[in-house]
This record gives structure tokens, C-alpha cells and sequence, in this order.
């Protein structure tokens, strides 16, 4: 069995439950976050957010897959991004996308791809310290009924349609729901929102949205 714990630099940190949702969810480790180098602008580390489910099975699918995502775009709010592959670090810590200037977002490879059955997981950055805004920083903005596509590697397209939006104290990131199994495809964003400090950001904001093309 596989114990995970941290996502992403931004402001949220928890761990979820997929296999088990009705566990209660303990609280994560925050990620490592790289030093920068002297070239390198100088950033406020980010926080850890929400984190993969504990004690799951290695997932079957890895960043090679055929099937992985490579781009995402969000018609409403102008996002046009790469996506990458996360993994986990040697201390079960989910790895954070790179502080850069072409901000990727970054998908966790040990959810769902997406398209497939159950919640895929993609977070990205609100900001990147120098660089200024993040690739998810209007993410705050969307509405039901917006279009979220995603690119694969093979050549296909996910089409999903946001159904709800909701901010969440930093403690109190509902992991099974964003981590808990689904009925069919469905897709989950993920950043930071609220008020920043030495300690991350105050809340966390995740993007439901389910699959329609």
C-alpha cells in the first residue's frame, strides 16, 4: 500500500481518501519547495494543497501514459497552458509544478486521466512570486456552465463543464470529495485563494466539473 500527503505550491494541505472516502482525512505534510538559485527571482514559498488519498493502491497510471494530459485550456478566463505529470516525492509529498514564468499547471498521475472514469486531478499555481500571476489566477472567476478542455497525448480531447465552484478554509480541504470516487469522468482544479502569509495562503478553491464531450 502507498501512503501520499502534500500537493502543490499555493495554500492548501490535507490528505484524501479515494479508495476510502468515509476515512477521516489527517492532515498533510506541506511539499518541499525547491531553493532558487541566484538567476532564479526570488519567491514566497508556497504552501502545500489539498493532497492524494492515503494508503491506495500505486496507481496504474504513470506519467508515460499514452493518454496523459498536455495542455489545458479555459476559453472564459483566457488560460492556455501546458499540463505536466506529478508524482510523489520520497516523502509521500505530492511534487509541485516548477515557480516559472511559463507557469504550467500539473496533473496528479496517480488520478484518473482525464476522460476516463473518476476525478482527475489538475492544480496549478495563483502566483509565482516575481514572475507575478500563476496559470490558475483567475481561476476564482468561472461559472457553471464554463468549458474546460483538455489535450492529450494521443491526440484526443476531454471536454468538461464546470457545475460548481467552492473556497474552503486552508484546514478544512475536503479531500473525499475531491479525491472520493465518481460515477463517471469528472475533473478537478485546484489552487489557492485568500489571504497570503509566511504560512501560504488562507484558503483553498476547487473547480467540480464533469465531462460532456
Amino acid at each position: 500500500m502507498l501512503t501520499l500527503s502534500a500537493l502543490l505550491g499555493g495554500g492548501l494541505a490535507v490528505t484524501a481518501d479515494r479508495v476510502h472516502p468515509a476515512r477521516p482525512p489527517t492532515t498533510a505534510t506541506p511539499a518541499a519547495t525547491p531553493t532558487p538559485s541566484s538567476e532564479t527571482p526570488q519567491t514566497t514559498t508556497p504552501s502545500a494543497p489539498p493532497s492524494p488519498p492515503p494508503d491506495t493502491d500505486p496507481p496504474a497510471m504513470t506519467s508515460d501514459n499514452p493518454s496523459a494530459p498536455t495542455r489545458i485550456a479555459i476559453p472564459s478566463i483566457g488560460v492556455q497552458a501546458a499540463v505536466i505529470s506529478l508524482g510523489l516525492e520520497q516523502n509521500g509529498t505530492l511534487q509541485v509544478p516548477p515557480v516559472e514564468d511559463d507557469d504550467p499547471a500539473g496533473w496528479y498521475d496517480g488520478s484518473p486521466v482525464p476522460g476516463t472514469v473518476g476525478p482527475a486531478v489538475i492544480v496549478g499555481h495563483t502566483t509565482v512570486g516575481a514572475y507575478g500571476n500563476g496559470v490558475f489566477h483567475r481561476l476564482g472567476e468561472l461559472k457553471p456552465g464554463d468549458q474546460i478542455i483538455v489535450d492529450k497525448a494521443d491526440g484526443r480531447s476531454a471536454s468538461f463543464t464546470v457545475r460548481r465552484i467552492e473556497l474552503y478554509p486552508r484546514e478544512q480541504f475536503p479531500t473525499s470529495e475531491v479525491y472520493g470516487d465518481t460515477a463517471g469522468p469528472a475533473l478537478r482544479l485546484v489552487t489557492c485563494a485568500g489571504t497570503q502569509s509566511d504560512r501560504g495562503y488562507s484558503e483553498s478553491l476547487v473547480v467540480y466539473a464533469d465531462l460532456t464531450s
